[in-house]
């Protein structure tokens, strides 16, 4: 067999990036106060990124708090005590209720900062991120008894000495509601963790739409690879093809970063196939490799992924902006349901989280009321006319939208807004 002279060999360079989830499990770390959320301890993080990077997602999310958030609480019980109630609520401010409301369709859970008066009552609850709370550990009976704050855990986590201008960032214990530190408690109060019970997750609360993270990212390295590949005027890979001796590794190393450097970026989709022979009379060559149909595939793929998304937050297909035709019966009647179910099991619960919390403290300040969160109608927040005529009685129509009087025997009669073909 005829020895190959032209020693040639062929290598890769890969212009994308490699993105892993992280670690949803929580990890102890001996030489840290606090309990690890996540792998890298800021999953937190993951979930805000994901938002801002998912249209459909971020859709959802603001769906779930404005119902969560409702049209503020409301009070039962002997006036007088109503009244302290209300005023108790009204010094909170009036994002207090938003930004909870927003915290629990992030994260299924809230923190609150309780402020104490010189004589022992609750001033006042602050909101707290819930991205900048990590729990700490168990004691010997089991039970947590302080959180830890800072504005910054990828800076914390890893950062062990502290300049005086870093301070801001170097966690700072707080106290849990309830507690018997009183020296911790006078310091930082108390924090008031608002979150569901889930089997196995004792420290940290976890988005119900937990399962479908992986759809979520999907979609939008989906919106980023045709964005990449429009920038990169719908260009496929490159092929270079070097007539000189990369043999060497070193040498080969250095051809790759000269590449990188010149084509990666984030308007730059695919790959860089190199290959090389020793011949030195003989000019480089490049050649693009043509784009493939494969954007059929992501776009099948896409509903494919939406269907999920909404499937895993649980919203009503009319509030997602997806229509469904059954043929079974009339879609008004199977949106009207879905809404109430949506509202019963999916929003109440969160507002009835969110109301214990704040009953517990205001018994606390010895007000005794029953509290509630008044629910917004999907009218009242999405104002379509089509969801509207979706979900709504012909009566509900006039007498919320309209301003007119209802008419009899219309009470449960919905406008058929499906059109026979």
């Amino acid at each position: 067999m005829e020895e190959n002279k032209d020693k040639s060999n062929i290598f890769f360079v890969n212009l994308t990036t490699e993105t892993v989830a992280p670690s949803i499990n929580t990890r102890l770390h001996k030489k840290k106060d606090w309990v690890f959320f996540g792998k890298d301890n800021l999953f937190p993080q993951y979930l805000i990124d994901l938002a801002d990077n998912c249209a459909i997602h971020n859709a959802l999310l603001e769906t779930k708090h404005k119902f969560i958030q409702g049209q503020g609480f409301i009070f039962d019980g002997n006036r007088n005590q109503v009244k302290k109630a209300e005023a108790f609520v009204e010094s909170l401010g009036k994002d207090f209720l938003k930004k909870t409301a927003v915290d629990c369709a992030y994260f299924d859970g809230f923190y609150w900062q309780s402020i104490f008066e010189r004589g022992g009552n609750v001033a006042k609850l602050k909101h707290i991120d819930f991205s900048y709370i990590r729990s700490g550990k168990m004691d010997n009976m089991g039970e947590v008894n302080e959180f830890f704050f800072s504005p910054d855990w990828e800076y914390a986590t890893t950062k062990v000495n502290y300049k005086p201008e870093e301070e801001i960032y170097r966690p700072k214990p707080i106290a849990i509601w309830g507690t018997n530190d009183i020296e911790l408690k006078r310091k930082r109060g108390e924090l008031i963790q608002g979150k569901f019970y889930k089997p196995g997750k004792l420290f940290y609360a976890e988005p119900s739409y937990i399962g479908s993270l992986n759809y979520i990212e999907i979609s939008a390295q989906i919106a980023e690879l045709h964005k990449n590949n429009i920038d990169n005027g719908m260009v496929g890979s490159m092929h270079i093809h070097l007539f000189e001796d990369l043999s060497d590794a070193g040498k080969r190393k250095k051809v790759e970063k000269a590449i990188n450097d010149k084509f990666v970026g984030s308007e730059n989709a695919g790959k860089v196939v190199v290959t090389w022979s020793t011949n030195p009379d003989m000019k480089t060559q490049v050649d693009a490799i043509p784009v493939n149909d494969s954007h059929d595939m992501y776009a099948h793929l896409s509903g494919k992924i939406n269907e999920e998304i909404v499937a895993a937050h649980r919203v009503p297909l009319a509030l997602a902006g997806v229509k469904v035709a059954t043929g079974l019966q009339s879609d008004q009647s199977i949106n009207r349901v879905s809404m109430e179910y949506f509202q019963n099991t999916v929003i109440k619960p969160f507002q009835m989280l969110i109301c214990d919390k704040l009953q517990d403290v205001l018994k606390f300040n010895g007000i005794d009321v029953e509290c509630s969160i008044k629910p917004s109608q999907p009218i009242d927040l999405l104002a379509s006319d089509e969801l509207m005529l979706q979900t709504m009685t012909k009566n509900e129509i006039r007498t919320k939208v309209l301003g007119l009087d209802e008419l009899d025997g219309m009470d449960n009669v919905q406008d058929n807004v499906q059109k026979e073909e």
